[in-house]
């Protein structure tokens, strides 16, 4: 399971721990499609500002709420990104299960600040139910944009555009911590 056995030891050096989740897809994901380039930045950007990152991808693993609730719970997460309508090459909705897990994160974790990215919230250009924050930019540049996260009713940055060579390498290791991902590395895009 992937956010179970990526355990970076608690929270991060400056204290904050976060959770991605690609929630599950309406249809099964072939070994060919690779995993989610903007999480795997996104997770590397906040691992070099001393925040720890934790992944659950439901579009390989079968995990449900009621695990993804007591990682959180068990982690002390304080923030939940979830992203919507992205995959690599082979876009699949998952927008309703990514509903899902935040109504029941906010119902049952109302402290855990919930966090809604990706291709659809961009083209959709409107807030995300049950998310307190959608971001409808590229994650990466809200990233790179912060000294720190920002708390429970800071605003995250406007959008600002980077050069390519601030990001950092992606964090494979976040993904290789998953079966799946580790017993496909033949695909071109792992």
């Amino acid at each position: 399971m992937g956010a179970e056995s990526f355990n970076c030891g608690g929270e991060g050096a400056n204290g904050m721990s976060v959770l991605f989740v690609y929630p599950k897809p309406n249809e099964r994901k072939h070994t060919r499609y690779g995993y989610s380039l903007t999480i795997a930045y996104a997770s590397a950007i906040l691992k070099a500002k001393g925040i720890c990152t934790h992944l659950f991808d439901l579009s390989v693993e079968a995990v449900s709420i009621d695990v993804i609730l007591q990682f959180v719970r068990e982690h002390e997460v304080q923030m939940v990104f979830v992203e919507f309508d992205s995959f690599a090459l082979h876009r699949s909705a998952n927008e309703a299960n990514g509903l899902h897990i935040l109504q029941r994160i906010g119902g049952e974790l109302p402290q855990v600040r919930k966090i809604a990215f990706g291709y659809a919230c961009t083209m959709a250009g409107k807030d995300v139910p049950y998310a307190d924050v959608t971001l409808r930019g590229d994650l990466c540049s809200y990233l790179l944009a912060l000294d720190k996260l920002p708390q429970e009713y800071e605003p995250f940055p406007p959008l600002c555009g980077y050069a390519f060579d601030r990001l950092p390498f992606p964090d494979r290791a976040l993904f290789e911590s998953i079966d799946y991902y580790a017993k496909n590395q033949h695909s071109t895009l792992l």
